[in-house]
């Protein structure tokens, strides 16, 4: 992936993948706010992080954030494909609570 995120838009949900390229300093505020952005338009989001072998704390704010943000909008956060070690920080974070992590995107598309 060459890019931080890679945007696909579906009937009821809006699809952004992510790749190591956002846990870097330069790329947290672009993520941020493409994250933000697309919450606004009003559908479910889900962030496929299969091609994500880290994360921080900077991201796991970010999707804190972001749950907080579409639950205004009664819509749903779904982190997709995690790896084992990222999926384990997220449960160690408690985002199981406010988003859901799910194992494959298929059935977010129909």
């Amino acid at each position: 992936m060459n890019e931080a995120v890679k945007i696909r838009e579906f009937e009821k949900i809006i699809i952004v993948d992510v790749g190591d390229q956002v846990v870097k300093e330069e790329k947290y505020d672009f993520f941020g706010q493409t994250l933000f952005g697309i919450i606004a338009k009003k559908k479910n989001v889900g962030v496929n992080l299969k091609d994500l072998s880290y994360i921080n704390s900077r991201v796991i704010g970010i999707f804190l954030q972001a749950a907080k943000e579409i639950h205004q909008h009664s819509r749903d956060l779904y982190l997709i494909s995690a790896s084992e070690k990222v999926e384990a920080l997220l449960y160690v974070n408690g985002l199981d609570r406010i988003v859901y992590i799910v194992d494959k995107e298929e059935g977010l598309l129909a």
